[in-house]
């Protein structure tokens, strides 16, 4: 063994992003917000799961998850030339 152990924590690409003051603050809001996200796919497939016939359950899946993510696609399709050249605040 070394006399001198490598620390991986501050040899990481990730390692100024988790060591920034305000990011610090904010990452584990956006991890307990991606947490949720993932929880709302989970919860619209069960769902489809519990609803669907028995022998059309993978076309009520495919429905549902398409109803849950297509509207914030067209979202970005619809208002993308209105918001295009504004920057963020």
């Amino acid at each position: 063994m070394s006399s001198n152990p490598v620390r991986f924590p501050r040899t990481s690409p990730y390692w100024p992003v988790v060591s920034h003051p305000l990011l610090r603050r904010v990452l584990p809001g956006l991890a307990v917000s991606a947490l949720g996200d993932g929880m709302a796919v989970v919860a619209v497939i069960w769902l489809a799961v519990e609803l669907a016939p028995s022998g059309q359950r993978e076309t009520w899946i495919a429905l549902a998850v398409a109803a849950y993510t297509l509207p914030s696609a067209a979202g970005t399709v619809l208002f993308a030339r209105l918001l295009r050249g504004r920057g963020s605040p």
